[in-house]
């Protein structure tokens, strides 16, 4: 019987930190683009080329203005 709490507190235990962990990850603002720091193209987020963009890479836009401010320009897949 002790086995059995020891296994379910391990669990608990164990469940608690994967919870917080995955609750301390970067909350994304409201944006309507995204674009990749390792080119100049914004996408519309449900595009397939802005899928294939790792997170780390990541950069979010709220509007057109503001990527082709800074440079970018305009995917030819999703036409945003």
């Amino acid at each position: 019987m002790k086995t059995v709490l020891y296994v379910f507190i391990v669990f608990i235990l164990l469940f608690s930190i994967v919870c917080s962990d995955s609750s301390k990850e970067k909350a994304v603002p409201q944006y309507k683009y995204i674009g990749s720091i390792n080119s100049t193209k914004y996408h519309r987020p449900t595009c397939e080329w802005a899928k294939k963009i790792k997170p780390k890479n990541a950069i979010y836009f709220k509007d057109k203005k503001e990527a082709e401010q800074i440079g970018y320009v305009p995917c030819k897949v999703c036409k945003p």
